[in-house]
């Protein structure tokens, strides 16, 4: 259904792991770019001297950006043919992986918050990647845990036509005024009825 969705003709990736198990929780490496030769319209019988490729490497928990890049550096120049020259180099941006603990005073907040506004129906906990540097950082420098609660999930994410569902963003807004509620008042207090712009007590 997914594959059908996103127009897919099938799925490539670590052996041995389901789709999901490689999303959530398992390294990637990914060639997101790739140029060399003539690309303008029409053809031309040339042969290139030069070819480029970027590549963008998903990493998890125990790895760090500086090693995986080594290691990737030193994999290309091993594997390059003897009638060519490899280069490799970093055009920066890399982040060390970030894991939220999930028994946190702000993901109990939140998973409060999520099944209120869902009528009742609690939140799944799953691993998803993404790239937050900030993330790691306030966990590595500043020592706490941080809660994403973001609403912008919207259609065609990060395709040019990428929109946000007026729907969730209503519930969105709602959410956040709960959200500041609970982590304000604390666990355990009294419960309270929250009303965008206002709170009234029960």
């Amino acid at each position: 259904e997914e594959a059908e969705g996103l127009g897919l003709v099938g799925y490539a990736g670590e052996q041995g792991y389901s789709n999901l198990e490689r999303r959530w929780h398992r390294p990637t490496l990914e060639i997101v770019g790739m140029s060399g030769g003539f690309t303008g319209a029409g053809i031309k019988t040339v042969i290139p001297r030069m070819a480029a490729a970027k590549i963008s490497c998903r990493l998890v928990a125990n790895q760090k950006p500086d090693d995986i890049f080594a290691k990737v550096k030193a994999h290309l120049e091993k594997a390059a043919p003897p009638y060519a020259n490899v280069t490799v180099f970093a055009l920066g941006g890399g982040s060390p992986p970030w894991v939220s603990p999930r028994d946190t005073p702000g993901n109990r907040a939140a998973a409060r918050v999520l099944t209120k506004v869902f009528a009742g129906t609690p939140p799944k906990y799953y691993r998803d990647g993404a790239t937050i540097p900030a993330l790691a950082e306030f966990q590595s420098k500043l020592g706490i845990e941080t809660t994403v609660f973001g609403w912008g999930l919207g259609e065609n994410i990060h395709a040019p036509n990428e929109r946000l569902n007026t729907k969730l963003h209503e519930k969105g807004r709602g959410a956040w005024a709960r959200i500041l509620w609970e982590l304000g008042r604390g666990e355990g207090a009294e419960d309270a009825e929250v009303v965008v712009g206002k709170v009234v007590g029960k």
